[in-house]
């Protein structure tokens, strides 16, 4: 089996070099790019409308990655090969999308993603802390789970 390379997220980062961006500033960018506003007519509460669109979006983009594991599967013969960058990629252009669709979710919701993190966290941390055995324990190689 071929090496995986760690991903190199400067490639695709350009507008905030030099700076990391953090969950919440994600969040305030996706919701200065949210074009749905109406699109259920005027009567419509907006954050019922948000909700409805969002978690919509939400299904069908994590279709999306689900599709493209599927084509890893059966196109790259994803058992016995590291992933190439065009199939990253396209990974990272739906998890982007997932991302976008979760963050105006939350927004409208009235959670930061840092919240929904945390409380995430938080919620695991918890179901795992009386057991003896612990959660799986999980590692990263090379940014795909081993």
């Amino acid at each position: 089996m071929n090496e995986i390379k760690p991903y190199d997220p400067s490639k695709h980062m350009k507008p905030w070099e030099g700076k990391r961006m953090t969950l919440n500033d994600y969040q305030e960018a996706a919701t200065k790019t949210v074009n749905f506003h109406g699109c259920l007519g005027k009567n419509v509460d907006p954050r019922v409308e948000a909700l409805i669109y969002c978690s919509l979006g939400l299904s069908g983009e994590t279709g999306e990655v689900v599709e493209n594991t599927k084509k890893f599967l059966r196109d790259d013969n994803g058992i016995d090969v590291a992933m190439d960058e065009k199939r990253k990629d396209k990974f990272l252009g739906e998890l982007g999308d997932v991302l976008w669709y979760l963050s105006n979710l939350s927004n409208a919701l009235g959670f930061t993603l840092e919240q929904v993190a945390e409380y995430n966290i938080h919620k695991l941390q918890k179901r795992y802390e009386n057991k003896p055995e612990g959660p799986k324990n999980h590692k990263v190689v090379g940014g795909v789970w081993g």
